[in-house]
């Protein structure tokens, strides 16, 4: 006997009571996988908001460990892996990335971050008036926009807005 008429003669035949609970089983599991993956999709696809006081936190912060070399480690991390790895955005004259970061920073000793303000109909988007102060006294004042992720897909809840812990940058213009 094939195989395959076995199957379809025990669905319609007596042994039907213990097929039906094991297809009632199978149903479930399934039922469960497809809800948990569509719940993953959205915590995946949902952006949570970064609201622009919390932008602005981040942004200060990100400044205030980015200029002394005991804290450029942790500032370094708040930049996504994609920026990091993104030459035209880290470039020092010859240097680039990590070295390229070190030694621009390593020239400024603060960074004032003024206003911050979001860019309108560009979400994720944020503008700031940044002063450099260099070490030998000068100023510099910039007008840079940046684009903040929350970077932790377990902390996000897209219900809530992100904090700055989760933030990190991921362009800058």
């Amino acid at each position: 006997m094939i195989a395959n008429e076995r199957f379809f003669r025990m669905i319609n035949s007596s042994e039907r009571g213990e097929l039906g609970f094991w297809q009632a089983v199978l149903s479930g599991v399934i039922v469960a996988l497809i809800v948990a993956a569509v719940i993953a999709g959205i915590a995946l696809f949902t952006n949570e908001r970064i609201e622009r006081p919390t932008a602005e936190h981040f942004l200060r912060e990100y400044y205030e460990q980015a200029v002394p070399a005991a804290d450029r480690d942790h500032a370094w991390n708040m930049l996504t892996v994609s920026f990091q790895e993104n030459e035209d955005k880290l470039r020092e004259g010859s240097l680039r990335g990590r070295e390229a970061y070190d030694a621009f920073f390593s020239k400024l000793r603060e960074v004032e971050v003024g206003h911050v303000d979001m860019v309108s109909g560009e979400p994720d988007w944020f503008e700031a008036n940044l002063t450099y102060i260099l070490r030998t006294g000068q100023h510099s004042i910039e007008k840079t926009r940046f684009k903040l992720v929350c970077s932790w897909l377990i902390k996000k809840n897209p219900f809530r807005n992100c904090k700055p812990e989760n933030i990190q940058i991921r362009d800058t213009s």
